[in-house]
């Protein structure tokens, strides 16, 4: 909803990228999830690939294979 409300998705990404670095693996693959789905729902030019794309290596080395495979 706060995409909706927003011009721009970056402001609710960059509140959800520091949360890929939590302890419970829970959290981490709630937060990727979100992230899925508003590009899913917005598409690339409202949410912008760019800070996405610099958290993956971070995401394909997690040690929780919930989180890898979400």
């Amino acid at each position: 909803m706060f995409i909706e409300l927003d011009v721009s998705g970056d402001a609710v990404i960059e509140e959800l990228i520091p949360t890929i670095q939590h302890k419970n693996p829970k959290v981490v693959a709630t937060v990727i999830a979100a992230i899925t789905e508003a590009v899913r729902q917005f598409g690339t030019k409202i949410v912008g690939p760019k800070m996405i794309a610099k958290q993956l290596a971070k995401i394909f080395d997690h040690k929780d294979n919930n989180v890898r495979t979400e």
